[in-house]
């Protein structure tokens, strides 16, 4: 039992013994009569009465004190609760969210269907959001060609339905090669240089020209569109990150190829003495790098150490001969990670191809990097400014500024 009930209960107890002391001395009391009516005898309350009524007092008190400490109670809540309804009360009603979901449609377009459409200006691929047309190279538009009639999927076309107008959104690089490939050659936009196994579209035979007309494009439609929703559509469609040169070159490189080089990527001197920046990894450049070096190693006739002459000689190399190449490199690798001791700062991707293909266990080379490392930025080294000034600034992929930066690491 609690403090308070104890309390509670003396309380009462005493209450009790009080109503009984009073009970006895009214039953001593005498009280003289008032007039005729009070010569009768006043009536004495029996025994059992008085107990009945102290319990009654007793059942009131204890009544009383709940009733008391629910009041109480109920104040402490009170403020609590009014506190929560001022809360909701003063938090402002957010307004609906409101959107326009558009409707979409997607289906499957026979390519000369899609011809058809452009011929009649059914489909207009001009829209003012996007690109000038012809952004393609040749190579780009024969490789699409080539992917249709080997059975590639060719990614989806979007068009916006506007005013009674379609208008391509995404795809038109796509289209606008198709059409003139496969367009009447009197028509303005008939290409005469692109080829498809060094055939115009009138020269192929007919089942290559069925595979051509008859191949499907996915063409998602959205009707009702707006301006606003065609330029949304055009950023959504287009707001991806595009592939690198670098990340373009590796569709020339087989599986084997390209864990030999991540191999080289991941070894100690590369990874952790180089001065490859985040960004030059994520586009891969430094892929480049090491295929670059395998040029020089291996004696290939580049032209220029732009992209397009790497994937010239990955496609005109087998990969056996890369291999052995690779297997090269790796050896210097090693030579070059036993010379340089920790992160070097000058160690950057211009420089990488050469050294790498031109290391080697000499005294005189290792001398040399050192040399090179830490005067790189000394003026009184005439033969590292040189170096510097005539090789390393400007259009540093032309073959005469790569040849520069050989000889140098050529002669020590």
């Amino acid at each position: 039992m609690s403090e308070f009930e104890n309390k509670v209960n003396e309380e009462i107890k005493e209450e009790v013994k009080q109503e009984e002391i009073k009970v006895e001395h009214k039953q001593e009391e005498v009280k003289e009569p008032a007039g005729a009516e009070q010569d009768a005898p006043k009536e004495e309350p029996e025994k059992g009465e008085a107990k009945a009524e102290t319990k009654k007092t007793a059942s009131k008190k204890t009544t009383g004190k709940k009733a008391t400490e629910k009041k109480a109670a109920d104040k402490k809540e009170t403020p609590k609760k009014e506190k929560q309804e001022k809360k909701q009360e003063e938090k402002p009603e957010l307004p609906p969210i409101e959107f326009k979901a558009l409707a979409s449609s997607s289906k499957n377009t026979a390519i000369h269907s899609l011809m058809l459409q452009i011929k009649n200006n059914k489909l207009n691929l001009n829209h003012e959001v996007q690109r000038k047309g012809s952004q393609w190279k040749l190579e780009n538009k024969v490789k699409l060609l080539e992917s249709i009639v080997s059975g590639v999927v060719v990614n989806a076309i979007v068009v916006a339905e506007m005013d009674g107008n379609k208008f391509c959104l995404d795809g038109k690089q796509r289209l606008e090669t198709l059409f003139s490939y496969c367009c009447d050659p009197n028509d303005s936009r008939f290409n005469p240089k692109l080829k498809l196994f060094g055939r115009s579209y009138a020269e192929l035979d007919d089942a290559t020209r069925d595979l051509i007309d008859g191949a499907n494009i996915n063409v998602i439609s959205y009707a009702n569109c707006s301006e606003e929703d065609c330029f949304r559509l055009f950023e959504v469609y287009n707001n991806g990150v595009s592939l690198s040169s670098a990340q373009k070159s590796k569709s020339y490189l087989s599986v084997e190829l390209i864990n030999k080089i991540n191999g080289l990527l991941n070894s100690v001197f590369i990874k952790d003495k180089c001065n490859i920046t985040m960004g030059q990894s994520l586009k891969e450049e430094d892929l480049m790098t090491v295929i670059q070096s395998c040029m020089i190693a291996s004696g290939f006739n580049f032209k220029s150490f732009n992209n397009a002459e790497s994937n010239r000689y990955l496609k005109e190399t087998d990969s056996d001969s890369i291999i052995a190449t690779l297997n090269i490199i790796e050896e210097h690798i090693q030579i070059l990670d036993g010379i340089v001791a920790d992160k070097e700062k000058n160690l950057k991707k211009i420089h990488l191809p050469m050294i790498l293909a031109c290391a080697n266990d000499s005294e005189a080379f290792a001398d040399k990097l050192r040399n090179f490392l830490e005067n790189y930025d000394n003026e009184a080294e005439q033969e590292i400014q040189n170096y510097k000034n005539l090789y390393c600034q400007g259009s540093t992929s032309q073959k005469a500024q790569v040849e520069g930066r050989l000889n140098f690491w050529k002669n020590f």
